[in-house]
């Protein structure tokens, strides 16, 4: 029988805000981190450099890439980077972009299940973003799947197109794992945890259901507690982590894949 192989992949839950400076910063200060516990991987939440945004200094973002990749490839990481990113002048993606150890760029993962409100002829993220093709990645002979908020969970409130499951179709495509960047907003006010309750039972079944662990990370607050835990769930279905719902924290577990 062919061993497993062990990785250990890391995360910061963080306050996303629209001064990428700022989220420089923090993405840089947990970069270095992950390398004290010699991180394989390492991931942000969505938005996490632009700012959960399409208003944002495309020149600027692109500068502060090259600052993050040049510290990742120092520490080694395989970085999972979320942010928008205009491909050119008119199209802008919500992206997950993928950097390998020495820093050269893999490509990207574009959200898919863009979140619009059904039954109101209001636009939200389709007005501002293209949506993104399904794929998976391999490096390092370890397949993996990524996903983008409402692509996991496909909110029957925010899904405005033919739904698929994108985890049991990252397992069809022989993913080994799922990292999950979130932006999903907050418990504001009580009827609110009915979100959080939705997010997580997703979130547990999907990876129960198709055997696959997923990291899943979300954009914090220092007032309100996110609606979708960040964290590791394993195969089963089981939280391994579940780090807690307000402020920043840097997380990271050993998994066998």
């Amino acid at each position: 029988m062919t061993e497993r192989k062990s990785i250990t992949v890391s995360a910061i839950q963080m306050i996303v805000t629209e001064d990428i400076d700022l989220n420089k910063r923090t993405i840089i200060a947990n970069i270095k981190k992950a390398q004290k516990i010699k991180a394989d991987f390492f991931l942000t939440p969505e938005g996490s450099l632009s700012g959960y945004t399409h208003k944002f200094n495309q020149k600027k973002v692109e500068d502060a890439i090259d600052e993050i990749v040049y510290f990742a490839s120092s520490a080694g990481l395989i970085l999972l980077l979320g942010t928008c990113f205009f491909q050119n002048k008119n199209i802008c993606y919500n992206q997950i972009r993928i950097y390998d150890r020495k820093g050269k760029f893999v490509g990207f993962y574009a959200k898919k299940f863009l979140a619009d409100k059904i039954n109101t002829t209001n636009k939200w993220e389709s007005k501002y973003y293209t949506p993104g093709s399904f794929k998976v990645f391999k490096l390092e002979d370890i397949t993996f799947g990524l996903l983008i908020c409402n692509d996991l969970w496909t909110n029957p409130e925010w899904t405005s197109i033919p739904v698929i499951n994108l985890v049991q179709k990252c397992k069809e495509m022989k993913a080994k794992i799922i990292f999950h960047a979130v932006n999903s907003g907050f418990i504001i006010k009580p009827s609110d945890i009915r979100y959080r309750r939705y997010h997580h039972s997703n979130l547990q079944i999907r990876a129960s259901a198709s055997k696959i662990p997923i990291v899943t990370v979300n954009a914090s607050s220092k007032k309100f507690s996110v609606n979708c835990c960040s964290g590791i769930i394993d195969s089963d279905g089981n939280w391994l982590i579940k780090v807690p719902s307000k402020k920043e924290h840097f997380f990271y577990y050993n998994l066998k894949i």
